[in-house]
């Protein structure tokens, strides 16, 4: 069974919380920009891969994917 990797911990200022978090509230940010943003959030949560994959509605491999 492949083991899957987990989401690499990211540290957040107040600040870039904030401004992550913004963007994935607003209503005129581009859809993928908001998810890149979930995804940031989400793995700053401590969350597994797998599970980030399931709250943004992707697979494992949108959350394991790098972010440009």
């Amino acid at each position: 069974m492949k083991r899957i990797p987990k989401a690499p911990l990211i540290k957040l200022t107040d600040d870039e919380y904030a401004w992550l978090d913004s963007w994935v509230r607003s209503m005129k940010t581009e859809h993928r920009l908001c998810q890149r943003a979930r995804l940031v959030l989400l793995a700053a949560g401590a969350l597994a891969t797998r599970e980030i994959g399931r709250t943004v509605g992707g697979t494992t491999g949108t959350a394991d994917g790098p972010v440009r």
